[in-house]
């Protein structure tokens, strides 16, 4: 891989370094750039940045976060909301899902493992129907027997429940609305 060397110089005031001859640097047809900076970086990226960030973030991310937030986070933080209008699977990939088919719907939840553990997602209701969630893993929790695996939704909007994913389990940790928790049969 090529190295690529650039002049810094500081600037009158002696309190920043600027690249010399530099106001942009374009590197959409390199495959992969490689930056360690200490100090103060300044202007926009755009990609992926993969590796650890010390230190604070100012302005707007737009995209997928993966790893470990460490300090405060301040500002708003948007979430995508899932929705199933049509009988199937619920992702992990998302904490909103509303439940909106026009008749009651079947849903499914793969089971929590340690992959997805700590993971919470809060799944509500939008239309008036007995939605019914089937767990591949069983629930537990308030509200809940251990062991169930079937959450029947009791048919009015705004039905929801919470779950976090904890070990092998979906952990309910606050009473539902409207909400009961079965096993099949």
């Amino acid at each position: 891989m090529p190295n690529l060397n650039l002049n810094v110089q500081e600037d009158a005031s002696g309190t920043e370094w600027k690249f010399v001859g530099l106001s942009k640097i374009d590197f959409s047809n390199v495959t992969s750039v490689v930056l360690d900076i200490t100090g103060d970086f300044e202007g926009d990226i755009t990609g992926d940045i993969t590796g650890d960030i010390t230190g604070s973030i100012s302005g707007d991310v737009s995209g997928t976060v993966t790893g470990d937030v460490t300090g405060s986070l301040t500002g708003a933080v948007y979430t995508v909301v899932e929705d199933h209008a049509a009988d199937g699977a619920l992702t992990v990939t998302s904490k909103y899902h509303t439940l909106s088919k026009d008749s009651a719907g079947e849903y499914t939840l793969v089971a929590a493992s340690a992959a997805n553990n700590g993971l919470e997602l809060i799944i509500t209701a939008t239309t008036a129907q007995a939605h019914v969630l089937t767990a591949a893993g069983a629930f537990s929790g308030v509200g809940v027997v251990a062991g169930n695996t079937v959450a029947t939704f009791g048919g009015a909007i705004g039905d929801t429940f919470r779950c976090v994913s904890n070990g092998t389990t979906w952990f309910v940790p606050v009473a539902d609305t409207n909400v009961t928790f079965s096993t099949p049969g």
